[in-house]
């Protein structure tokens, strides 16, 4: 079964690019959702949630998902991330 330590080792080799240090990381099954920080385009600290399934042996963003979003307070961020982690777990 996939893991967390998984997930974090493909993360290395595949960064979200604008915030590409994970902070948290939730696992239900093959599901992962990432809240991730980095630097906006302003040079300002934004904060990302990310939804990423392990669908026939490959991580694959989920682009469609409109629980993926950007913030650019981490109060905002984390509750976001609770939210996607109570949609994913329902």
């Amino acid at each position: 079964m996939i893991n967390k330590n998984d997930f974090r080792k493909w993360a290395k080799k595949h960064h979200n690019f604008m915030t590409p240090n994970i902070k948290k990381l939730f696992q239900h099954n093959n599901i992962f959702i990432e809240l991730s920080e980095g630097f906006g385009i302003e040079h300002k600290k934004i904060y990302g949630i990310s939804k990423i399934d392990f669908i026939n042996n490959e991580f694959k963003t989920d682009i469609d998902s409109n629980l993926n979003k950007c913030f650019s307070s981490l109060r905002l961020a984390e509750n976001h991330f609770l939210i996607v982690i109570a949609k994913i777990i329902k």
